[in-house]
């Protein structure tokens, strides 16, 4: 990993843990990328927080070159484990649940404008991250493939 990267990443974190804990998460974050992507490098990665509190790594990856590149998006937490794999998906492919669920938290919102599925790499659950407009202002969602609410901001 580039050393720009690292710094980089422990600006993102902003965690008072000393270098020496840092370099070991990232040395955990690239063994798990190198065993279960072989090919992919680290590219960015910056902290994402969801209406729910969590707090995640989102690591993209890549490989190939920019003809035929490949990116992923991986979400880890803050002890380099692997939680979810990002994928976006057309609001209309949601699952029905996810759907009814949207609509009954917010029957007045317009069409859902963007749609991420967060795949569990852990044994967790699937969840949905869903976004579509208000009047003027964005509402965002987490819900659960079978239709649970996670949290809305």
């Amino acid at each position: 990993m580039k050393t720009s990267n690292l710094f980089f990443l422990i600006l993102l974190l902003g965690c008072p843990i000393g270098i020496q804990a840092q370099d070991a998460l990232m040395t955990k974050i690239q063994s798990v990328v190198t065993a279960r992507y072989p090919g992919f490098k680290v590219d960015e990665s910056e902290t994402e927080s969801w209406c729910n509190g969590e707090s995640f790594l989102e690591v993209e990856i890549e490989k190939g070159d920019e003809q035929d590149e490949v990116e992923i998006t991986l979400l880890f937490s803050r002890e380099g484990n692997l939680r979810y794999r990002e994928t976006s998906v057309e609001p209309g492919s949601l699952p029905q649940a996810v759907k009814d669920r949207f609509r009954k938290e917010c029957p007045t919102c317009k069409s859902m404008k963007e749609a991420d599925k967060l795949s569990s790499e852990d044994g967790g659950y699937t969840v949905y991250e869903v976004e579509a407009r208000k009047g003027l202002s964005e509402v965002a969602m987490m819900i659960k493939e079978n239709g649970d609410l996670v949290c809305r901001k």
